[in-house]
């Protein structure tokens, strides 16, 4: 039963969301009408993204509620965390900005523009408007501010400005009385000097803009990159130290501001992002530089090589024999290219860190090193064929894991390895590589940490999702549950996951309600997704994926369900989970089902790296809906803050442990009764859904006392016998850490 606390805190949290989307500042970045056929090659940002990102960056630093500059930094970083506050940054074509403006109704509008005919039309928008907007442009004309001289006091000044106008007119006097009391009472926070030395580079750029978003400024500059005669010892040692440093010195800053507060409010321990394009880049680089004139093929081919097989953060430059640097003009070419892109990926970094005092470690661009790895994983995996299959699965499982921290500077590694402080963190990963494998501490990352994943490719959509408001649903919302099913009637898996879902519910679940809806046509999933008004959809049926278009499709109706054509035909429910096969390929992700259902609507999509078994993944997400009937109404009142990524994240693990006990118990011959495993399972489901991190060594402690070995010898049985489980098979996609379930 609900306490009267308990309702009193749900209405406190109802009204804190409810206040902020009157006091939130809304930053737009209106631009010109896109030409898709314009987007930049490497990456797929379109040029109007592009041109944001400068204006991006700074803007990511400015107050994003017109309370935050009057708080202090605690409850600034608290209310972001808890999905309360949150920045709220919008580029929009200019034929949609007007429109915008009028629907969202917003109080405090903020306009930043780059182009002399978008201010224009900007300007014109602005003439018949009754409260103030804020024109903040590049292009100097009356009325504008000036882009280079944003600061939180011009933003301040403005915030005066719309009061005024509101109180003049004697509009929201309520509204206006208490915001000028607040703004009055409480003095501007000033800014506080740091240490911490300004790079002036993409890699360190992030944490620093996240700094200064939280009240400091610096004092100190030093360019990581020199000029190329500077160059001595190990220049990359330069570029990770930097990094280190500025992520040690959030670490330090969040410890201190969350010092006093419930364990569990951070949101992630990292961000770690790996810059990244085309996966066909990659595999056909060399193909690409063929369909180059002869005589300039070389060239081409050795200028996209310094792109697609970069080593670290600066790009290796030839010289002649008069010591002069022999460059290109595909090399400038090329280079221009990525080096815009790679602006436009530290203007979203920025904002992730910003947002909630998160550090993040760019990774060096050699890790795409593992993309052979990657592929010789997925071959052996989708040919299931010879002898001693389970044992080779694991040997390429282990070697991709090994190769992958082999490519990791050991600095980085010291933080990604650092014991928990109090409960399981979380882990952002910023890549369309599978660092969920990566071993930490003996253990795979996405087991170790509450891990979720966004693809940096393509630019649009990584942009997009990253910009994504969070989201509060009632644990109501997910106990309506629509699973759509398209399988042939004489097709033996059909009833698979019905049957699973039977055997956990028995007599039917308490709390969530599930409905199958089978479908053969895309206008029937459609329909169907369309009359849905739930937050949890299930689609039960056939994935497929073209390994030389790099394409994947859901199979409805025995025909191939091009996802990405239902962006504009349906709004697909905050959380989506595939039982199929290949919705987000392991060896290539560009154009995949799962990336196609963010596109379409989706926050958070658990998706499927390999082929799957068809008994195995009903099983799986059977486990997952008990989770969501058994523990989500009592985790939902313990913990301090719940998201959905940690929900998905505990069954992850049990099921994990699960397998795991089962399949070393069959291959090294352990000889564990079933109450041994429930026994085993017991102490894995207790310390898991405690948040305990210590749950993979007391699991292996229980392992080992029923078998009667060491743990030490159950570690290494593991290692040889278990390779890649049904549950490492899964990834989570999206942004499911800003789905806030609330009782």
């Amino acid at each position: 039963m609900t306490t009267p606390q308990a309702t009193q805190d749900v209405e406190d949290v109802r009204a804190a969301i409810a206040a902020a989307k009157l006091t939130r500042i809304y930053y737009f970045f209106p631009h010109a009408v896109q030409d898709m056929q314009r987007n930049s090659p490497l990456g797929w940002y379109s040029p109007g993204l592009l041109d944001a990102a400068g204006p991006f960056r700074l803007i990511s630093a400015m107050p994003m509620d017109v309370r935050e500059p009057h708080s202090s930094v605690t409850d600034v970083l608290v209310n972001r965390l808890g999905g309360i506050t949150w920045p709220t940054l919008i580029p929009i074509q200019i034929d949609s900005f007007a429109a915008a403006l009028d629907l969202l109704a917003a109080v405090f509008c903020v306009c930043v523009t780059t182009d002399p005919d978008v201010a224009l039309v900007t300007d014109q928008i602005f003439a018949g408007r009754r409260t103030p907007v804020l024109h903040i442009s590049s292009v100097g004309a009356p009325g504008r501010k000036p882009l280079a001289g944003v600061t939180a006091e011009v933003i301040a000044e403005y915030v005066r400005q719309v009061l005024d106008s509101l109180s003049a007119r004697g509009e929201g006097k309520d509204f206006v009385k208490a915001t000028r009391a607040m703004l009055t009472q409480a003095p501007r926070r000033k800014p506080k000097k740091h240490y911490l030395c300004v790079g002036h580079h993409n890699v360190t750029a992030p944490n620093e803009l996240a700094l200064a978003a939280f009240g400091y400024k610096f004092t100190r500059e030093r360019a990581i990159s020199r000029p190329i005669q500077e160059l001595d010892g190990d220049p990359t040692k330069r570029y990770v130290t930097a990094i280190c440093t500025s992520t040690d010195a959030i670490l330090a800053e969040r410890d201190q501001l969350l010092s006093a507060k419930v364990p569990g409010l951070v949101d992630h321990r990292l961000i770690l992002a790996v810059a990244s394009t085309y996966w066909g880049h990659f595999r056909q680089w060399r193909q690409l530089a063929r369909s180059v004139d002869a005589t300039d093929r070389h060239e081409f081919r050795r200028a996209l090589a310094s792109v697609i097989q970069a080593q670290t953060y600066f790009q290796q430059i030839q010289f002649d024999e008069d010591h002069e640097p022999v460059i290109s003009r595909y090399q400038r070419m090329l280079s221009s290219m990525w080096a815009t892109d790679l602006n436009a990926l530290t203007a979203a970094l920025g904002l992730m860190s910003s947002a909630t005092l998160c550090p993040v470690v760019r990774l060096e661009p050699r890790l795409n090193q593992v993309r052979g790895d990657v592929i010789a994983l997925a071959h052996c995996i989708r040919a299931q064929v010879g002898t001693h299959h389970a044992w080779k699965v694991a040997r390429l499982t282990e070697r991709l894991g090994a190769k992958a921290r082999s490519l990791v500077n050991e600095e980085f590694l010291k933080r990604i390895d650092a014991p928990e402080k109090a409960c399981i963190e979380g882990i952002k990963l910023v890549t369309d590589l599978p660092l969920e494998l990566m071993p930490s501490n003996g253990i795979p990352i996405g087991l170790r940490f509450d891990t979720s994943r966004l693809s940096p490719f393509p630019g649009n959509l990584f942009w997009g999702t990253n910009m994504a408001p969070p989201v509060h649903l009632p644990v109501s919302a997910f106990h309506n549950v629509l699973i759509i099913r398209s399988f042939s009637d004489d097709d033996p898996i059909r009833c698979v996951l019905e049957q699973a879902l039977e055997t956990f519910a028995g007599g039917g679940f308490t709390h969530v309600k599930y409905r199958f809806v089978d479908v053969s046509t895309e206008a029937e999933f459609i329909e169907t997704i369309q009359a849905f008004d739930g937050a949890v959809m299930i689609f039960d049926g056939h994935g497929r994926y073209d390994t030389d278009l790099g394409m994947g499709s859901l199979v409805v109706g025995g025909a191939p369900l091009d996802m990405w054509a239902l962006k504009r035909k349906c709004q697909l429910p905050p959380v989506v989970m595939f039982s199929a096969c290949d919705t987000q390929p392991i060896d290539g992700s560009h154009s995949s089902v799962a990336t196609a259902a963010l596109a379409c609507g989706a926050r958070a999509v658990l998706a499927t790296m390999f082929p799957v078994n068809a008994k195995d993944s009903a099983l799986m997400l059977a486990r997952t809906l008990y989770r969501l009937d058994a523990f989500l109404p009592f985790a939902v009142k313990i913990f301090p803050m719940l998201t959905w990524r940690h929900v998905v994240s505990g069954m992850l693990r049990m099921s994990h442990t699960t397998e795991s006990a089962r399949s070393l118990d069959k291959r090294a011959h352990l000889g564990l009764t079933e109450g041994a495993f429930r026994r085993i399972q017991l102490v894995a489901n207790n310390t898991i859904n405690s948040w305990n991190p210590a749950w993979h060594r007391k699991w292996i402690e229980a392992i080992a006392a029923e078998a009667q070995r060491t743990p030490g010898e159950i570690e290494a049985l593991l290692v040889k016998h278990v390779g890649l489980t049904e549950s490492m098979r899964y990834v989570q996609l999206g942004i499911p850490e800003r789905i806030y379930i609330t009782p």
